[in-house]
């Protein structure tokens, strides 16, 4: 099972890493050039948008409910922003925090969402 995690921020990288245990593979992008659905079967994603431009998130986000379709969505802001906040769970975020991330909520939270039957 894969997790496609889009973040550029090492501390975030390196926690997400620490929480994934096989099955899962993580498919990691610290940018959104490519294909960031290379691979099949992703069965959830993490955004970190610290490293997607404004103008481009809604797109993004856009792509991730139709390619990823049915993937529970996590949002990680850069900062907290009422608007961002909106868009991310208009676009179907089921979790969505900001930096600093409380990493005992987060591991938390991300454990439950690998847990949950695909």
């Amino acid at each position: 099972m894969n997790l496609l995690l889009l973040s550029d921020d090492d501390a975030l990288v390196k926690l997400v890493r620490a929480a994934i245990r096989p099955p899962w593979q993580i498919d990691h992008h610290d940018n959104t050039n490519g294909d960031l659905f290379r691979r099949p079967h992703v069965k959830l994603v993490l955004v970190d948008d610290g490293m997607i431009k404004e103008s481009e998130r809604g797109w993004l986000l856009g792509q991730i409910r139709q390619r990823a379709a049915g993937a529970p969505l996590m949002y990680v802001a850069d900062s907290h922003d009422l608007e961002n906040e909106r868009r991310a769970r208009a676009s179907g975020a089921q979790y969505y925090t900001s930096k600093p991330v409380d990493e005992q909520q987060f591991i938390q939270v991300l454990q439950s969402f690998l847990k949950t039957p695909k």
